[in-house]
């Protein structure tokens, strides 16, 4: 397999405490799956991880290399104890598809302030 694209992001947690205090639930809806919020909320303090998935999807937007509106169609699977997977649904998966994307690798962290994610694409 060849990697297609690499994409990188940092997100400060602040900021995506600020748009949850803000937006509520308007904000995650738009923006999460129920899946993903399930195991933030599953945490002690679920912000830096609502921020690292943030982080992931806005990578993964940067490695396919296109402005995307769906935020819901990146999806990032996590079971406590193991190391998270990333999904693509509808728009975004038929983007990958037609780039010759196969499979996706990714790595979140995080720590008080910030988030990071990277996603390598392959094909």
């Amino acid at each position: 397999m060849d990697i297609i694209a690499v994409g990188i992001d940092l997100v400060e947690n602040s900021r995506i405490e600020s748009v949850l205090n803000r937006f509520g639930d308007r904000f995650l809806k738009k923006i999460y799956r129920e899946s993903e919020l399930a195991y933030c909320f599953s945490m002690a303090n679920p912000i830096p991880h609502l921020s690292a998935r943030f982080a992931a999807k806005e990578a993964a937007i940067k490695a396919l290399g296109s402005p995307i509106a769906y935020w819901k169609d990146i999806e990032v699977l996590s079971k406590k104890n193991r190391a998270p997977q990333l999904f693509f649904h509808g728009e975004v998966l038929k983007l990958s598809s037609s780039k010759g994307v196969s499979s996706t690798y990714i790595s979140l962290s995080h720590c008080h302030s910030t988030s990071a994610a990277v996603v390598i694409l392959s094909g």
